[in-house]
């Protein structure tokens, strides 16, 4: 039955002015509800586009995102976030301009250059430059938030007789919770070292932001004035002996049912030995020198009147003897002579011990138990706890020893014990709700137009659809007529 429009405006013209304000008023606050979800669910979600920014880099990057007409919202200062579908779009055309620059001057300096520009001002931007990609440099290391470097170069002269040489100090900024090894700061040192023209690892000194010192001034492993490698060194290796056992035992009797401690003594003594043995008993002729000399001829006496006359030729001719002729008997002589080196049998060892030999162990392994269901007095159903026995333990102790080099003649000790264990039920359940975080966070789009959908299906049941109603039902009530 199709409805005349003169009816409807009698039907509305009998109903009462307050019924009248009423359905105004409904009608408005429910325009108004549609409009506050739309706006709601159509508001875009904002994601991270960087963090951990410095004061520089925020100002910066918030000043082109204005400028592209990007909306954006600055949490804690430090970190600027976006539209989620425009997070990597305006990551690659922030990168392209350079930004975020890391929160220091790099050489990109150079790319603004001045005719005007002096020597001594060149001098400084090209340290500030260095120091800017040192900084850059470091600060990519995944426990490293933020580094600052400072460098001290003098100078080059040619009358100076005493040299002075570079330094350089580096200020670490740490993530929470994280710690860098002894290998990662040596790192940091020589990467700086080979960076700065004269500058040697012993130079560099860095810092955290809590004034503890992390690097060490010698260059040697497992000398004196660095314990802190030798502490490494101990931590490391209980660790992964702790991890070995652990998960050899937790095969056996069930995963988080074992814990494992290992102590150990290690000696860090550097032992370098020489030694040279000689064996008398044993000789071999090491050169040999053989000299004979054999030698023939004749001897005489001389004679004659001493003289000028006596050696005139006549003279010689008439009176040999006067002349001073030589006369006598021949001779024969003979002389041999031998040298014989010999040399004794010598060892030359040079013996270097290895650096951080195990002196001692000591094992202490905590096993849970078993538990049985059992009634208690009110019928209930409870567990009990049964301890392993000795004869398991001894097992375990022997499966231990083995694990990690037991050796009686160090004094290593091992103990392995039977208790009970709190339940980890808690901890699952925090791993289910950070789940479910996770899983909300993904669908939280989604919801909001959920929501819009059964907003405006609830306004249009219990609001609009009874007031249609009412205007329907009412009918025009004309004088005298019902």
């Amino acid at each position: 039955m199709a409805i005349n429009p003169s009816e409807i405006q009698n039907r509305l013209a009998a109903i009462p002015i307050t019924q009248k304000i009423m359905a105004v008023a409904a009608i408005a606050a429910m325009i108004a509800v549609i409009v506050a979800v739309m706006l709601w669910a159509n508001q875009p979600v904002y994601h991270l586009l960087y963090s951990n920014l410095s004061a520089e880099d925020s100002g910066s990057i918030a000043e082109k995102l204005k400028e592209m007409k990007v909306p954006f919202e600055i949490k804690e200062g430090n970190a600027i976030l976006v539209p989620q579908e425009k997070v990597y779009e305006l990551r690659l055309l922030l990168a392209g301009q350079g930004m975020p620059s890391g929160g220091g001057v790099g050489f990109e300096i150079f790319d603004r250059t001045s005719i005007g520009m002096t020597d001594f001002v060149q001098k400084l931007n090209y340290k500030r430059a260095l120091q800017g990609e040192l900084a850059r440099t470091i600060g990519q290391l995944t426990e490293v938030e933020q580094a600052r470097v400072h460098l001290a170069v003098p100078e080059k002269t040619l009358f100076s007789e005493k040299k002075e040489s570079a330094r350089a100090s580096v200020v670490l900024k740490l993530r929470g919770g994280r710690v860098l090894s002894q290998n990662q700061v040596q790192g940091i040192v020589h990467l700086v070292a080979s960076s700065v023209e004269g500058l040697s690892a012993q130079n560099i000194t860095i810092v955290d932001t809590h004034g503890n010192v992390l690097s060490k001034p010698s260059d040697d492993t497992f000398g004196t004035a660095l314990s802190s490698y030798q502490t490494e060194y101990q931590r490391n290796l209980e660790k992964s002996m702790e991890e070995r056992v652990q998960s050899m035992l937790e095969r056996a009797v069930g995963p988080g049912k074992v814990s494992v401690r290992i102590s150990s003594v290690l000696d860090f003594k550097q032992v370098e030995t020489t030694e040279e043995k000689y064996d008398p008993d044993t000789v071999a002729v090491r050169s040999e020198q053989r000299v004979q000399e054999n030698s023939s001829g004749s001897a005489g006496n001389a004679s004659g009147v001493p003289g000028v006359v006596s050696n005139l030729p006549a003279a010689k001719n008439e009176n040999p003897q006067a002349s001073g002729e030589r006369g006598g008997s021949s001779s024969l002589s003979r002389k041999a002579q031998e040298t014989i080196n010999y040399e004794i049998n010598k060892t030359v060892s040079h013996i270097v011990e290895p650096v951080g030999t195990i002196k001692r162990l000591s094992a202490a392994i905590l096993i849970d138990g078993n538990y049985e269901i059992v009634k208690g007095a009110d019928g209930k159903e409870m567990k009990k706890y049964v301890p392993r026995s000795v004869e398991e333990t001894g097992k375990y102790t022997e499966i231990v020893k083995k694990a990690i080099g037991y050796s009686e003649e160090r004094g290593d000790q091992v103990e392995v014990m039977s208790i009970p264990f709190e339940s980890s039920a808690l901890a699952g359940e925090g791993e289910v709700v950070s789940e479910s975080k996770f899983q909300i966070a993904a669908l939280l789009p989604f919801i909001k137009y959920a929501v819009a959908l059964v907003v405006a299906a609830l306004i249009f049941i219990f609001i609009v659809k009874p007031l249609m109603k009412t205007v329907l039902a009412a009918k025009p009530q004309f004088g005298g007529y019902p």
